[in-house]
């Protein structure tokens, strides 16, 4: 309700909120994956196999599940199709726009679930 509010008041503003959103998470994953990098040095890298652990029943069904979560959320990218009457020369800048908002994403999401992987592994083995 407080977002279709914003919505209301103007695009110039709702605008504004999403950079700052989109600004503080982009913010906060790299803050993570930098806070992160020591535990990765100092044998997380441990923790990033195997992938499959022996005698997990469900390690298929939780991979692809996760690949599922990240389907969607890349999907979510189509958004950026939806700007084309806005934009100058859609036929030059989409397609590139879509492109480069995928690498980073892809780039970004592979990075924190090495990061992630190594702390709680990490984590673990201090408790």
């Amino acid at each position: 309700m407080i977002l279709t509010l914003l919505v209301l008041t103007g695009l110039k503003r709702s605008n504004l909120t999403n950079i700052v959103i989109v600004a503080i998470t982009l913010i906060t994953l790299v803050l993570f994956v930098l806070l992160g990098v020591p535990a990765l040095l100092h044998q997380g890298y441990l923790h990033l196999t195997p992938i499959f652990p022996e005698n997990s029943h469900h390690a298929f069904g939780n991979f692809f599940y996760a690949t599922a979560l990240m389907f969607v959320a890349y999907t979510g990218y189509a958004r950026i199709a939806t700007l084309a009457e806005e934009v100058k020369n859609p036929k030059y800048f989409i397609p590139r726009a879509i492109i480069i908002t995928l690498i980073v994403s892809a780039v970004l999401y592979v990075t924190v679930s090495i990061i992630a992987i190594s702390a709680l592994g990490c984590v673990f083995r201090s408790i």
